[in-house]
Parts: structure tokens; C-alpha cells; sequence
């Protein structure tokens, strides 16, 4: 009887290890099926995320570029108007030199106002009426007929 026991306890015991083997074997499928099926669903997320990101990226290129041109258009303009400006200036030099000219010249006849200013200016319908020079506003003392061919 003790030798059928023991064979007994034996094929429970084998029993037993087969039952925990296979139980072992089923919690690690299980535990693998939930890890795939997990990783998919980090992957899926993480697809969307990268999705998003690669879109920000894209819109933010192009908004880079636009920005870029924008400057490039902003430069060209800056430039223009340099250049507009330095004209300007150039033409106000010019005029003040050419108005310091004109104010020397009428200086001149002003200063010697003793003297005729002795500009061809009118003609002799107008001489008439006229009591000063019309270009320095020398008052007129007398007037001398040119006769001019």
C-alpha cells in the first residue's frame, strides 16, 4: 500500500508540475499577447505624434520661407528708399549750391548798388513802367537801349 501511495503522490506530484508547466506556459502567452498588443498601441500613438510633429515641422518651414522672403522684400525696399534718399540729398546739395550761387551773384549787385546792374532784362514797352531792376531790384537810375540782332 505505502509503494501505491508513493506511486500515487508521484503522479499527483507529476500531475501537478505538468498543470503549473502548462499554466506557466499560458500566463506567458497571455503576458506576451498583452505586451504585442500594447506595443501596437504605443506604436499607433506614437505614429500620430510623430504625424503631428512632422506636420508642425512642415508648417513651420514654410512659414520660415515666408518670413525669409518677406525680409528679402523688406531689404529691397530699405534699399530702394537709401537710394531714393541719397538722391534727395544729392538734389538738395545741388540746390543749396546752386541757390548760394544765385544769392552771391544778386549780393554782388546788391553791394554795389552804387554801381548799374546792367542786365538786359526788359523789353522797352516795359522799361517804361519799371523803377527797379526785375532780377537784383536794383532801383533803376537810367536805361540804355541794346539793340540786339
Amino acid at each position: 500500500m505505502e509503494a501505491q501511495a508513493a506511486k500515487q503522490r508521484q503522479e499527483i506530484d507529476q500531475y501537478i508540475r505538468l498543470q503549473n508547466e502548462r499554466l506557466r506556459l499560458v500566463l506567458q502567452e497571455q503576458r506576451k499577447q498583452q505586451l504585442a498588443m500594447l506595443l501596437k498601441k504605443i506604436e499607433s500613438t506614437t505614429q500620430v505624434l510623430l504625424k503631428q510633429k512632422d506636420d508642425e515641422i512642415t508648417q513651420a518651414n514654410r512659414r520660415r520661407m515666408e518670413l525669409e522672403d518677406f525680409l528679402r522684400k523688406l531689404e529691397a525696399e530699405n534699399q530702394a528708399w537709401q537710394r531714393v534718399a541719397q538722391e534727395n540729398e544729392a538734389m538738395v546739395v545741388s540746390l543749396n549750391n546752386t541757390l548760394e550761387q544765385y544769392r552771391e551773384k544778386v549780393s554782388c549787385c546788391l553791394i554795389n548798388g552804387a554801381d548799374d546792374a546792367e542786365h538786359l532784362c526788359s523789353c522797352k514797352a516795359c522799361e517804361a513802367v519799371l523803377d527797379c531792376c526785375p532780377v537784383c531790384r536794383t532801383p533803376k537810375k537810367a536805361s540804355i537801349e541794346a539793340l540786339i540782332s
